[in-house]
């Protein structure tokens, strides 16, 4: 015998009617949601509280500089969902990157090789290095933020500068944990992407790649 010949009528209907007003209420939130979605003051008061939901504004308000302000303002991220505009716009951009430093990634490629924005970065998280210019990546002071911030940024600095003596030297003094004692530098990359792979990290071509999309 069915289980559900046991259950009384009197639950069954009522879980129809409990079915009946989820599946009511679902198709009014998705009608009203289109309306509070374009409504600004709701729209910035709900992003202040998750950055990521600036994905859902309305194109409208996602080209609207108070609310992408206050979506980056809270996950830098969110930078990602804002207006071509805002992308390129310095303000935004270096709060973004000042609140996560990886939001470097969704700014325009002329920010991404605008010294204070990714100086700004790279201070916050030296990995965010991937996503400056070429020719930043080649500023030996830039460079030197990000291996302090984090000794994986050593990863994506140039060719050159994985040579440098003084970058080596920091690299190797913050992560004796890894025991760096190879003077080569492409010894030193290949154990921190080791290690960035344990971590799940970190994925075969990733420096190479960034730098194609970055600066190509």
């Amino acid at each position: 015998m069915s289980k559900l010949n046991s259950i009384p009528d009197k639950i069954i209907e009522k879980r129809e009617e409990v079915k009946a007003l989820v599946k009511e209420e679902r198709e009014a939130l998705q009608h009203d949601s289109k309306k509070l979605t374009n409504e600004k003051e709701f729209m910035i008061s709900t992003v202040k509280e998750y950055g990521y939901a600036l994905k859902y504004a309305s194109k409208r308000l996602r080209n609207d500089r108070d609310v992408v302000l206050a979506a980056v303002g809270k996950d830098g991220c969110a930078l990602q969902y804002a207006s071509r505009e805002f992308r390129n716009d310095r303000d935004v951009v270096l709060v973004a990157v000042k609140t996560h430093g990886s939001a470097l990634e969704f700014a325009s490629r002329e920010l991404r090789n605008d010294n204070e924005v990714v100086s700004a970065a790279v201070n916050k998280h030296g990995c965010a290095l991937e996503f400056a210019s070429k020719k930043l990546k080649n500023n030996k002071e830039i460079v030197l933020d990000a291996v302090r911030e984090g000794c994986y940024a050593f990863i994506f600095a140039s060719e050159e500068l994985k040579n440098d003596e003084e970058i080596l030297a920091i690299v190797k003094s913050n992560f004796s944990s890894l025991k760096i004692n190879s003077e080569e530098p492409k010894n030193i990359k290949t154990i921190l992407v080791g290690a960035l792979k344990q971590n799940g990290c970190f994925h075969e071509g990733d420096s190479e790649n960034s730098s194609m999309s970055m600066d190509n």
